[in-house]
């Protein structure tokens, strides 16, 4: 008996006329998939408002770590619904316990929404756990 092979929905295309990522675009938020933005803490600052509006911004996922919680907050509660994460970053963290939470907040957006992940570096654990 032959076992079924899961079925995955296809990612969206990117688009054609993206530039190839540099160095110094680490400092910026960038559309990674259409729809979804990955970017630093930075790129979601109180000065960095006209930006995600310009993008059409509508959902953050905040990942951070607890002891950031103090200084790392929404800055626009009333402009867009967020999703924060305390996790820790460090090779033994069991961030599959948060998949669910991010799942859930997904399944509301099914790619109409606009996201932006911020994490500290811009990079790592927030995508990982969007895809």
């Amino acid at each position: 008996m032959e076992l079924a092979k899961p079925v995955f929905p296809a990612l969206p295309q990117p688009k054609e006329d993206s530039e190839d990522w540099t160095y110094p675009m680490r400092r910026e938020m960038q559309e990674i998939l259409p729809g979804l933005f990955l970017g630093p803490y930075s790129s979601a600052m109180k000065s960095k408002l006209p930006t995600l509006q310009k993008h059409g911004i509508t959902h953050v996922i905040c990942i951070r770590q607890n002891i950031e919680a103090n200084f790392i907050k929404p800055n626009f509660q009333q402009l867009f619904r967020y999703l924060v994460l305390d996790i820790a970053d460090n090779p033994i963290e069991n961030i599959i316990r948060f998949f669910p939470m991010v799942s859930v907040h997904h399944h509301v957006l099914n790619y109409f929404i606009r996201v932006h992940f911020r994490t500290e570096g811009g990079n790592a654990k927030g995508v990982n756990k969007y895809l």
